[in-house]
């Protein structure tokens, strides 16, 4: 299926999906290249002036948002800088502290992403209201301009 690639010699944890994300970086979005459950790769080339300020092994706060056209889901993100690849023009970020919440819905993303389907909007809901998650709110699902969680 186009959007995600598989490696056949398995030497990632995680199927990378080639569809549209944006991560969110000091106040900044930026387009993924992929994303994954366990992390995203982003443009080095548009990381702009965080070029200066990224380095390997540092952490980043951040926010995972991923449009579905009737609603957007946003998702607070600790990403810790894994590799700089300028040759590739790539910046890996690993997802580091993800909560149980976060998880579950990256889980249902790919998964839905590798069967070729849409996200449905209540299992989205059923994922955050099912949550044992005691952090303040996990994720966020805006539908026609409301916010819910």
């Amino acid at each position: 299926m186009a959007g995600v690639k598989k490696n056949k010699k398995n030497k990632r944890r995680y199927v990378r999906i080639n569809l549209p994300a944006l991560v969110e970086i000091n106040k900044i979005f930026y387009d993924t290249i992929d994303w994954s459950e366990g992390g995203i790769s982003v443009a080095w080339d548009g990381m702009g002036y965080l070029k200066d300020e990224i380095k390997v092994h540092n952490l980043y706060s951040g926010r995972l948002i991923f449009s579905f056209g009737e609603f957007d889901l946003g998702l607070p993100a600790e990403l810790e800088a894994l590799y700089i690849d300028v040759d590739h023009d790539k910046v890996g970020f690993e997802f580091v502290k993800m909560s149980k919440t976060r998880k579950a819905i990256m889980k249902k993303l790919v998964e839905s992403a590798e069967a070729g389907r849409l996200v449905d909007i209540d299992e989205m809901f059923d994922i955050i209201e099912s949550s044992q998650s005691n952090s303040v709110l996990d994720a966020k699902i805006v539908v026609k301009g409301k916010k819910k969680k």
